[in-house]
């Protein structure tokens, strides 16, 4: 199994009215856990991530009731960071609470473990189109201080393009070809703050870079057969240029508009609901940049 993004927390809970505590460690795959709270843990899973839990030293004693359906034993725990017991829990799709109660076999006292789960269903992102980011790509120092956004992936775009100059009705014809506009992302200049490198983040990320892309097979598309004509070869290449230009410009202001949109309808990713319906909105964009055009021109008329 791939572990990615884990989080491993070495914890006890004391046990009311008994004389030792339960020690336990928690690690994710496929996700990440915090600490909440005493006894209290929050975990962010990709559809498919576990959570283990193992129980060391003296606590092989231990009863736990409370199992959900999608928690099972680990037939032989010992492989898995040297557990006498550990539990695999395997939370489906949403949100989930798992309250579990643990109790020593002999001997009075009882503790609680409370897990919270959410488990981010699988992208709709076709494999293939545009960059995929990894936390990796979040090199840069975050804010020192709690900010709205988590995290912030920076980017640049670069336009290269050839010239064909022909003469054409006693004057010159400009045309452009063979362009692309090449994305890099920044890394030195994208940040996450620790405490946020969980898989909803991540793919809130993603989204932003998605836009990017998607804007990307439109420019190209509006501009391919652009040409300008004029009396000199000067003339025609100035206007081409000024054209090639403006379309640039037009859309670098629609790219931070949609962006800010995206932020704004999704809380920053924080709205599942309504993260999912921009994921698959992008989706559409990324397959038919014809759709991006048509929301630009619904949500900013003025612009077009």
């Amino acid at each position: 199994m791939r572990i990615f993004g884990i989080a491993v927390f070495l914890l006890s809970l004391p046990l009311m009215a008994f004389s030792w505590e339960i020690r336990y460690r928690v690690e994710a795959a496929g996700g990440r856990c915090e600490a909440i709270g005493q006894g209290t843990l929050s975990c962010t899973l990709s559809q498919g991530g576990e959570v283990f839990v193992g129980f060391e030293g003296e606590n092989r004693g231990i009863v736990v009731r409370g199992l959900p359906v999608w928690a099972s034993w680990i037939s032989d725990p010992k492989p898995w960071r040297d557990a006498e017991r550990a539990l695999r829990l395997s939370p489906p799709v949403g949100k989930s609470r798992a309250a579990l109660e643990l109790l020593p076999r002999r001997g009075g006292g009882s503790a609680e473990l409370i897990l919270f789960f959410e488990v981010i269903p699988e992208s709709p992102r076709p494999n293939g189109l545009g960059l995929v980011l990894t936390w990796d790509d979040f090199r840069g120092e975050p804010p020192p201080f709690r900010t709205e956004e988590a995290a912030r992936i920076a980017y640049s775009l670069d336009l290269v393009y050839e010239i064909s100059l022909v003469p054409r009705n006693d004057g010159y014809l400009a045309s452009s070809e063979h362009a692309d506009l090449k994305v890099s992302v920044l890394r030195e200049r994208s940040w996450v703050h620790p405490w946020a490198k969980n898989p909803a983040v991540l793919r809130h990320e993603q989204g932003h870079l998605d836009i990017v892309e998607a804007f990307r097979g439109l420019f190209l598309m509006e501009l391919e057969g652009i040409s300008c004509w004029g009396r000199t070869a000067e003339e025609a290449l100035a206007k081409l240029k000024a054209q090639v230009k403006g379309l640039f410009d037009t859309a670098l202001g629609q790219l931070e508009k949609i962006q800010e949109l995206y932020d704004r309808e999704t809380a920053h990713g924080t709205d599942p609901q309504a993260q999912a319906a921009w994921e698959e909105r992008i989706t559409g964009w990324l397959l038919s940049p014809e759709l991006l055009f048509s929301f630009v021109r619904k949500a900013f008329p003025e612009g077009h």
